[in-house]
């Protein structure tokens, strides 16, 4: 509860008000004697005037929120949802919890931080008698009964899940404490224990941060139940050690105790304080009043030495039958399909006064795991197991099995996706059992097509959803049949010219380019390899070339590509001419007189004269893209 309430104000950062508390105790004046080192403890004699400003300032923080925070009693405890795993019968226990009102007077103090409840060192309980100093807190680390553990141990330890709220500390040897409970005779009771070591830890300075390191850890203790209990053949032995726990190691837990607010191994508060995971853990015994006793004794004491620190929370004390289990108006039932159903309408008693009434998936009814919330609503098939739970003290009757089933009609099938893209060659094998022998087909889709309605199995479809209803005149079962295809092939032929039909041949290259494409078209001569050979000599405007692909499945996919062939023109080809004094040019039936080669120079016509020896060239052109061209000259 208090590391809950602690993180709420780590979110609002109120949490900053206990970082700056420690700098505050030390930046106020509070005068404090030096340290010294005492059998390897830091000893810290601070004077009572530091002292009591110290945990006046505590005081006044924890004050401020006091109406978020108070010690649990004993039914809030045993009412709390996050009480953990374990759910058993009543607790006939009155005191086990320790809270703060099952401690006998004394003086109680702030813990470390202001947010974290409260200790008492050396209390005295009312329900329990002890043995040396046995402390309690609400999370204050305390070791050897030190009162002033808030400014010496900068550390609180986590409450159990359980039970919660405040615990009893030993940190020393032969500590005990010890209950007297009322039983009946020849009676059997399960009693169980919730407790956990944790290692004994140096003190800190709180001003510089120093010491802290872990003394020992060394578990030695003993809990259990004796005078007047007897031990089941076979049962639980009636003490337990620690050895019975399980067996941490001291790197299990914080290296030391710090004031800082990171670091640590993960362990450190914001608000500057180390949290101590102490790995509670519950061990029960069950076990037997004796012929004539009417009373048996619980007790947890630590050994010689000790050498370790041990936190002991909620002793819980059940006997089975709070109440008969719930009547069902029947233990079995069988529907047609998975079926809504509320649990609750198979009872046909009355709920005992105090009780609730649960519903589990486990039989083992202390796996809390597994409870329903109340009044479930459940699909068929499975098995529930009705009782009742008192949910304050989380007491539990004996169950009630309901079996609810499902018919055993049923139906499954193989299907046959569509071997190439665009194909009708998908099928579906139908198989159906259970039900009666006389069975019924009615299929639809809304994306395929080859369907024949009322037939079991089904051949020639294309790619699409396709949902059946079998019946065996009761019930029905159904499926639903996605047939897929593969994607198409992405065939591409690429783009080509336009060309003029006097160049030498082109490559054509196919997308895939492998031996599984063939090219075909007129002036194309296919490579065999997914490329081709197109000639455009004598070819003219539009060609049309096709590239096919098929791939290793046998699907094939084309594509083509248009490639557009401009005619080269024709031009005269006039002998070489020979004048003595000059030559006058003939006219021309194609092409143009130029004096330089490809329509430059200067232009010349038909009746210049000519009157030097000099290369004359007859020249023509398209005119388009590319521009195709023709010359000759004399």
């Amino acid at each position: 509860m208090f590391k809950i309430i602690t993180k709420l104000f780590t979110s609002d950062k109120r949490f900053l008000i206990g970082l700056i508390l420690i700098a505050c105790l030390s930046s106020q004046g509070y005068s404090q004697v030096k340290s010294s080192v005492d059998g390897e403890e830091v000893i810290l004699p601070y004077t009572q005037e530091y002292l009591d400003q110290y945990n006046a300032a505590l005081d006044k923080k924890a004050s401020e929120y006091n109406t978020s925070f108070r010690s649990r009693s004993k039914a809030e405890a045993f009412n709390n949802a996050n009480k953990g795993d374990l759910s058993g019968t009543c607790n006939l226990i009155t005191c086990g919890s320790f809270e703060k009102i099952d401690v006998s007077g004394g003086t109680f103090r702030t813990a470390y931080g202001g947010t974290n409840g409260e200790y008492q060192a050396d209390a005295r309980y009312t329900c329990w008698n002890d043995d040396g100093t046995v402390d309690w807190s609400e999370g204050q680390y305390i070791s050897y009964s030190d009162v002033n553990s808030n400014t010496r141990y900068p550390a609180i330890i986590e409450q159990s899940n359980f039970d919660g709220g405040g615990f009893a500390i030993f940190s020393y040897q032969n500590e005990a404490i010890r209950q007297t409970l009322t039983v009946i005779p020849n009676t059997t009771y399960t009693v169980c224990f919730e407790i956990a070591v944790i290692p004994r830890y140096n003190t800190v300075n709180i001003n510089n941060n120093t010491g802290g390191t872990i003394i020992e850890y060394s578990p030695n203790l003993q809990f259990g139940v004796r005078n007047g209990a007897v031990q089941l053949p076979g049962g639980d032995p009636l003490t337990y050690t620690h050895a019975n726990l399980v067996q941490h190691t001291a790197s299990d837990f914080p290296t030391r105790l710090s004031t800082a607010t990171s670091g640590n191994g993960g362990n450190q508060n914001p608000g500057g304080w180390t949290e101590i995971n102490p790995y509670w853990e519950n061990r029960c015994i069950t076990f037997k009043s004796g012929p004539s006793a009417t009373s048996v004794e619980v007790f947890y004491k630590t050994g010689n030495p000790g050498r370790s620190v041990v936190v002991v929370d909620g002793l819980r004390l059940s006997v089975e039958g709070y109440a008969n289990a719930p009547a069902l108006s029947m233990t079995e039932k069988t529907y047609c399909a998975p079926t809504q159903v509320q649990l609750n309408s198979f009872v046909t008693s009355t709920t005992p006064t105090g009780a609730v009434l649960k519903w589990t998936t486990n039989p083992d009814l202390s796996v809390t795991a597994d409870h329903l919330p109340n009044n479930p609503t459940v699909t068929t098939p499975g098995v529930w197991y009705a009782f009742y739970l008192n949910p304050a003290l989380g007491c539990t009757s004996p169950s009630r099995k309901l079996t609810l089933t499902n018919t055993d009609l049923d139906s499954s099938y193989t299907q046959q996706n569509i071997t190439c893209f665009g194909g009708n060659n998908g099928s579906i094998d139908l198989s159906v059992t259970g039900g009666s022998s006389s069975y019924t087909y009615l299929w639809t889709t809304s994306n395929g097509s080859g369907l024949n309605p009322t037939a079991q199995d089904q051949s020639g479809l294309t790619a699409g959803t396709y949902n059946v209803t079998v019946s065996d005149g009761t019930c029905t079962t159904q499926e639903t049949v996605v047939i897929t295809q593969p994607n198409q092939i992405n065939v591409d032929a690429g783009n080509y010219g336009p060309l003029c039909d006097n160049i030498s041949p082109i490559t054509l290259t196919g997308t895939p380019t492998n031996s599984n494409g063939i090219w075909s078209g007129t002036g194309v001569t296919n490579n065999g390899n997914g490329t081709a050979s197109f000639n455009p000599a004598g070819l003219s405007g539009t060609i049309t070339v096709t590239y096919n692909y098929t791939n290793g499945s046998g699907c094939s996919n084309s594509d083509t590509a248009d490639i557009v062939v401009n005619t080269t023109p024709t031009v005269d080809d006039p002998a070489d001419v020979t004048a003595c004094d000059s030559y006058t040019l003939p006219a021309l039936t194609n092409g143009n007189y130029f004096t330089g080669s490809g329509g430059t120079g200067t232009p010349l016509f038909a009746g210049n004269v000519i009157t030097t020896t000099q290369t004359i060239y007859v020249y023509a052109e398209t005119g388009t893209t590319p521009n195709c061209s023709a010359e000759n000259s004399f």
